[in-house]
């Protein structure tokens, strides 16, 4: 009795904890919503590049404190799972919730390309059992040349974002000016209530995950991954019901290439990744997430939106893989 006492009680405070995410991701697609209109940056580009940063926060505190401990497996695992979590589970949930995610031309032929393209990269530096501190820093180079890529593109004519009428201001004055001052300053509390509830979250996934004895590398693909995800899938919503699907795409994609390089980059130069042991949930991981995206570009290829039935769809996916891991554990 007292076993479950103490399960059920980590379970409520995961779902209270999920609510203050919602909350202050809601805060902070405000504040993205105002400096992507008061710059020449598109939405997802600064959703690429600042809120998927801001949201793989989570995944960087793992992997920077898995590196140290020399238990890179929990990294490895946080963040294969988070990509595919990221692409199947939170965008499909966002469709569900929202009813459809609506994107571009741009986005089908070009950013999800990309973001396939670079999600797969460490899986091919992974062919030789290792991650090496070399491919730690090529994998940190990649990740500063989409960087540069995303923030050199300007907007487009016709915004991605609602339009205001025009003010004729100097972009210096619109920065420089009281309103913004307090828009990144919301931005910052909101970013640092979103790292604080996330930590809480890993470590309240975790404590859960050992009482029913989960192997690390699992812990990292189906809980903790799903955990450090809470704030794409807040942040994902927030922004479709505010009609930003350029915040949406941005941040999903980009916080694949966050995780697959920066992240992943991160933890193998500190100390290098190695695969040991048994191989099935590693592979599994890998064609999941090549047939998961596989089945999200071309839903989106089609019609350029994610509807409903698709979103459920890749729910569904996200449930059969989790199902498979832990038949194969």
């Amino acid at each position: 009795m007292e076993f479950l006492t103490t399960i059920t009680g980590h379970v409520v405070l995961l779902l209270v904890l999920s609510f203050i995410l919602i909350k202050a991701a809601n805060a902070i697609v405000g504040q993205l919503e105002y400096f992507s209109r008061h710059s020449k940056l598109r939405s997802f580009g600064i959703a690429a590049i600042i809120a998927a940063l801001s949201t793989s926060i989570p995944e960087l505190v793992v992997a920077v404190t898995s590196a140290f401990a020399g238990k890179n497996a929990l990294s490895l695992g946080n963040v294969m799972g988070s990509n595919i979590a990221n692409i199947s589970l939170i965008m499909g949930l966002a469709a569900v919730v929202s009813g459809a995610v609506r994107g571009t031309g741009q986005f089908v032929k070009q950013e999800v390309f990309y973001g396939f393209l670079i999600g797969t990269i460490p899986s091919l530096l992974l062919l030789d059992g290792s991650l090496s501190r070399l491919d730690g820093v090529i994998l940190l180079g990649i990740y500063i040349l989409y960087m540069i890529k995303e923030l050199a593109k300007p907007k487009a004519p016709q915004s991605e974002t609602k339009k205001k009428s025009p003010v004729k201001t100097s972009p210096l004055h619109r920065w420089a000016n009281a309103k913004t001052g307090r828009h990144i300053a919301i931005f910052i509390i909101g970013l640092g209530i979103m790292i604080g509830v996330a930590e809480l979250l890993i470590s309240t996934a975790s404590t859960l995950a050992n009482m029913v004895h989960v192997p690390v590398f699992l812990i990292g693909l189906l809980i903790v991954s799903v955990g450090t995800t809470l704030p794409e899938l807040a942040f994902e919503i927030q922004a479709i019901r505010k009609k930003e699907s350029g915040l949406a795409f941005g941040n999903s994609i980009g916080s694949i290439v966050a995780n697959s390089t920066l992240i992943l980059g991160l933890s193998a130069a500190i100390h290098p990744i190695v695969l040991t042991g048994d191989l099935r949930a590693y592979l599994l991981s890998v064609i999941s997430f090549v047939l998961v995206f596989i089945v999200f570009w071309r839903s989106v290829w089609t019609k350029h939106r994610l509807d409903r039935l698709e979103g459920a769809f890749l729910v569904l996916a996200y449930a059969a893989f989790a199902i498979a891991q832990y038949v194969l554990r």
